[in-house]
């Protein structure tokens, strides 16, 4: 069976993943958004300068003017710069969470508090963590990226080897 500091230590280690994630998810759907906006401003930018050859390019200038219009118009149905908010916003507000949980290990992992007492400390956390990211992302859910799943996981596994030591992966 699982002590509660060991519970206290695996959901501080998941709120922790989870903000990475969130982080590194929102810096990847960023590049995607800026590469889709440069990408479409370079297509009309030529298109727009072979216009001017328009007899022996004519077919090939109107395809692209007509790809980067359409791509344009569906861009704008994309989640990506709603997702990019949310992930912001979301991770701003249980940033601080997170901090008040990794303040209180200090006296989780020092046996400065009773079982019930961190049990209790806990369900605190949870329900505050739970109230804040049940602001987000109603309407839809974030798909998984595995690239971004395993760095967020490494980046975590470091900073909880960095930050705690020993007591980092003690089952």
């Amino acid at each position: 069976m699982v002590s509660m500091q060991e519970q206290y230590y695996l959901q501080m280690a998941q709120y922790k993943f989870s903000l990475i994630y969130w982080s590194r998810y929102a810096t990847k759907i960023q590049t995607i958004s800026r590469f889709l906006k440069i990408s479409l401003a370079v297509i009309s930018t030529i298109s727009a300068a072979t216009w001017a050859n328009w007899n022996s390019t004519g077919y090939v200038c109107s395809v692209l003017i007509i790809a980067s219009q359409a791509v344009a118009v569906i861009y704008e149905y994309l989640p990506f710069s709603q997702r990019i908010s949310e992930l912001l916003k979301l991770t701003t507000a249980l940033t601080p969470i997170y901090n008040n949980m990794e303040r209180e290990w200090f006296s989780v992992s020092n046996g400065e508090l009773t079982n019930n007492e961190i049990n209790q400390l806990l369900y605190e956390f949870i329900e505050k963590w739970r109230r804040e990211d049940a602001k987000y992302f109603q309407d839809e859910s974030l798909p998984v990226i595995k690239g971004v799943k395993l760095k967020a996981d490494q980046e975590k596994n470091e900073y909880f080897k960095n930050r705690f030591g020993d007591y980092y992966g003690k089952k």
